[in-house]
């Protein structure tokens, strides 16, 4: 792969089978809800990161929060063993996984190293999911978990972070999310803000269709399932046609790959949260897929463009 981080062979072939065999599953079977639930079952079975697979120092503990008990789990930073009561900074992390995969398991070894690196306690998010729980239920058990947190004071600032879906419902206003904005100290870390115009592909997809993993039409069936009664045009569900950011959008931290599929919807979301006046620091990764940062396992020894994202996460956390 051309571009500032050429592919080593273990990324390449990584990215190959999983782009094939996506290719073949057929939109028909992705809506179906037993293959939904019975896809859940196997992924958050077979997805998880072993608590030893994580760096040194990074303690795990499961917990629920607020008065709906919206279960996650930390990962603690530096040996802590105790969940924090009181800390100087949290993240909140929303996982991605196409609106209806994966969970905090699946993201733990990324998280771990964002918690290590920033020396912030990080919890993850495992909100509800369709097809038994269509939009707008996932996205309202990260904003009562944010919630919880706001309201029990357990930190200075806590901010909010998300990859993939998680990336986007934070940028879902007219959906109620104008929340995050009360905390002035607030601010999020996405490691893309992901598909952020349900509706449709746009001409980044297109070009980037045969060198990033992300199918297009399983992809409009994922997004069916997730918002079955609300138009994929509407803002509450593709956030990167909304046009007003300024009233209640905190300083954004975005990245995201220069081969995503969903790279055109992304540079308009940007643009648009810029021309009205938002606080943007965005970057886009030279040669990289769609959440690329969840990969650097598949890299081997070349610190890649890893190094330099975690270090750009930590110095957002931490200024």
């Amino acid at each position: 792969m051309a571009g500032a981080y050429p592919w080593p062979v273990t990324f390449s072939a990584a990215l190959t089978v999983l782009r094939t065999t996506l290719r073949q599953i057929p939109p028909a079977v992705i809506r179906s809800p037993s293959v939904q639930r019975a896809v859940q079952l196997v992924a958050n079975n077979f997805t998880k990161w072993p608590s030893v697979t994580l760096p040194a120092g990074v303690v795990l503990k499961p917990d629920a929060l607020g008065e709906r008990r919206v279960p996650g789990e930390w990962l603690l930073p530096n040996g802590r063993e105790d969940i924090p009561e009181r800390s100087e900074r949290l993240l909140l992390w929303a996982h991605g996984g196409a609106f209806a995969l994966l969970s905090p398991g699946s993201h733990r070894r990324f998280l771990a190293q964002i918690a290590l690196r920033a020396d912030t306690p990080v919890f993850a998010v495992d909100y509800r999911k369709p097809p038994d729980f269509a939009f707008p239920a996932p996205g309202e058990d990260v904003l009562h978990a944010y919630g919880a947190l706001r309201g029990g004071r357990r930190a200075e600032q806590v901010f909010l972070g998300g990859d993939t879906p998680g990336g986007t419902w934070p940028s879902q206003p007219r959906g109620g999310s104008r929340a995050w904005a009360a905390a002035p100290q607030m601010g999020w870390s996405c490691c893309r803000p992901g598909w952020t115009c349900l509706g449709g592909v746009q001409e980044g997809g297109l070009r980037n269709r045969d060198i990033d993993f992300i199918c297009q039409p399983q992809a409009e069936s994922l997004a069916r399932i997730y918002s079955p009664s609300v138009d994929l045009t509407d803002v509450r569900v593709s956030p990167g046609l909304e046009t007003r950011w300024r009233s209640w959008c905190p300083p954004t931290l975005l990245d995201y790959g220069g081969c995503e599929s969903f790279h055109s919807q992304i540079e308009l979301m940007i643009a648009s949260m810029i021309k009205d006046g938002v606080d943007v620091d965005a970057l886009e990764a030279d040669g990289m897929v769609h959440c690329y940062p969840l990969m650097d396992f598949l890299w081997g020894s070349d610190p890649g463009p890893f190094e330099a994202y975690f270090a750009r996460v930590a110095r957002f956390l931490r200024r």
